[in-house]
């Protein structure tokens, strides 16, 4: 993953900097992730996803009042 994510900063000279936030299950100290986790799964619970481009609409539809920013990485960045 951290080769992936330094490939991706290098091909991409406008993006800075990636943040990376984790949680432990039932010990989250970080509440936007659980919350953040906790919208899509319901969004998932009614939407069938069959394909990755499936997902990524549904990423995209998670919440309206702040729509996630989601990054398509394309297979052409990796060697």
């Amino acid at each position: 993953m951290s080769f992936a994510i330094l490939t991706f900063l290098k091909s991409h000279a406008n993006i800075q900097k990636i943040v990376q936030k984790f949680g432990t299950p039932g010990h989250s100290p970080v509440q936007e992730v659980a919350n953040v986790h906790s919208q899509i799964e319901q969004r998932m619970r009614k939407t069938e996803v069959h394909s990755p481009v499936a997902l990524l609409q549904l990423l995209k539809q998670v919440s309206m009042q702040k729509p996630f920013v989601v990054i398509e990485m394309s297979e052409g960045m990796f060697f």
